[in-house]
């Protein structure tokens, strides 16, 4: 693995234990995956699966998105567990790729208490978000257990809360909050007590203050993982083999990518208003629909109406211009220039320079020079560790240890096990959950049939409450 690492030229990180020299951890970046992490940087979606790897490890995948829409691997990692000094390695590598003044606008996860805990220390400047369809997922959990029936829970879930959630302003969240705590109280007071403590990271009237350009889910990590298992198709491979299928798809999806780039740049959209015209080829097409439907949502309302209820979301959460902004400007018979319109949208193009880690050469000579000066034993300890990291694949480095206790069933499929909210829904269905309402507390109506949250991915990830 650390052999075709080096000549397929990855950002390659490896840490072995000194007394057995097993590998305990290993992060990997292709060459073209960091060169677009250092174009599109802003936001980064990080989970952990298992059902991947022979020794039973979790493998942590970090995430991008580019202006066309399209996902890609930053990077991954196999680590021994999922703890915080774990994650602060894992971390600290992701940040090494970029150079010190570049900071990421936006981190998304799960509610893992290890990433939770690394994030600030080694990102202390970037938002952090919560996966909102995590969230959902456990507080349906709650609301299966406490109601006992699957159509009350979904209106607590999908009407309720998510009417906290989207609330945006902090007026509207306590009014909605009000209304969920005076119906189901303790669906509330899990609420308060598990999700309170993170609010800034999932209250859309704070986390809109954030430009995530959409982001605020884990879906397309979870998609990456769902993707990944496709390819490996086994649980019981060996670092070498997850190393040479991840390369396979790793550059088929740069290839796509590539491709929906070169089309944003070459292909002229069609019917376009005059209010965009200087937008064609030069930002990307995701961007004009963007804009082109806010301008639809502005074309709604009254001017009056535009100028009060607004709420200017995207041009705070996408860097984009928003429904006030793009009526003043066709009023007065203008066009949207481009360079309004956050950077993010506009490179159609990578080529990794921009947040390319400066190297100080003299620094480095001052180095070598140390080492020329020093003490013939201590320079070959010197030489020998530059030589390990330079070609690891001379290193005598065994594969690692069988983890004894991982989560999940031991299983040779990749497919993940069923999730909290998959086990509640199943017993309700054959009536082996019991309710914990009380009379006093149930209303006597029917629910109305809940919409499905706009934020929820199709997929079902897994779920870390436990009941």
């Amino acid at each position: 693995m650390l052999a075709l690492a080096v000549q397929h030229k990855y950002v390659h990180y490896w840490v072995t234990d000194q007394e057995t020299d097993e590998l305990t951890h290993v992060f990997m970046a292709h060459p073209e995956a960091v060169k677009m992490f250092r174009s599109y940087y802003y936001v980064v979606q990080i989970d952990s699966t298992y059902k991947t790897n022979e020794y039973r490890l979790p493998l942590v995948e970090m995430v991008g998105v580019t202006p066309v829409g399209k996902s890609f691997v930053i990077a991954y990692a196999l680590v021994t567990h999922e703890s915080e000094e774990k994650y602060l390695w894992v971390l600290r590598k992701l940040k090494a790729l970029l150079n010190d003044a570049v900071q990421l606008n936006a981190i998304v996860t799960d509610c893992e208490g290890g990433l939770l805990n690394a994030i600030p220390i080694v990102f202390p400047d970037s938002s952090h978000l919560l996966c909102l369809w995590h969230i959902y997922s456990n507080v349906e959990t709650k609301a299966l257990y406490i109601t006992g029936q699957d159509s009350w829970a979904k209106h607590v879930t999908c009407n309720l809360f998510q009417a906290v959630v989207e609330a945006e302003t902090e007026d509207k969240f306590n009014v909605a909050w009000g209304k969920l705590a005076r119906e189901w109280a303790g669906v509330a007071a899990y609420i308060e007590r598990q999700w309170f403590p993170h609010l800034e990271k999932w209250a859309k009237y704070r986390t809109n203050k954030i430009t995530h350009f959409g982001n605020t889910s884990t879906s397309r990590v979870e998609s990456a993982h769902a993707n990944l298992k496709r390819w490996l198709n086994s649980a019981k491979l060996a670092v070498d083999s997850i190393w040479s299928r991840f390369h396979s798809l790793m550059e088929t999806q740069h290839v796509e990518i590539r491709h929906s780039l070169e089309l944003s740049r070459s292909r002229r959209l069609t019917g376009i208003q005059r209010l965009f015209s200087r937008l064609s080829l030069k930002i990307s097409k995701n961007a004009i629909s963007e804009l082109r439907e806010e301008f639809e949502r502005g074309a709604k309302m009254t001017k009056d109406a535009l100028t009060i209820d607004c709420g200017c979301v995207k041009a705070t959460t996408l860097g984009l211009l928003c429904a006030c902004s793009l009526h003043r400007i066709s009023r007065n018979g203008s066009r949207v220039p481009v360079d309004v319109l956050h950077a993010f949208w506009r490179k159609l193009e990578y080529d990794g320079s921009e947040a390319m880690p400066t190297c100080d050469d003299d620094r480095l000579e001052e180095l070598f020079e140390e080492i020329r000066n020093a003490d013939p034993s201590m320079r070959s300890s010197m030489f020998d560790a530059l030589y390990s990291q330079i070609h690891p694949e001379q290193e005598d480095v065994n594969e690692p240890r069988v983890n004894e206790n991982p989560r999940g069933r031991p299983s040779r499929g990749t497919r993940r096990d069923p999730s909290a909210v998959e086990h509640a829904r199943v017993r309700v269905r054959v009536g082996t959950l019991s309710s914990q309402r009380t009379p006093s507390s149930t209303p006597r109506s029917t629910p109305t049939v809940p919409v499905t949250p706009s934020s929820t991915p199709r997929s079902t990830p897994t779920v870390r409450f436990t009941p």
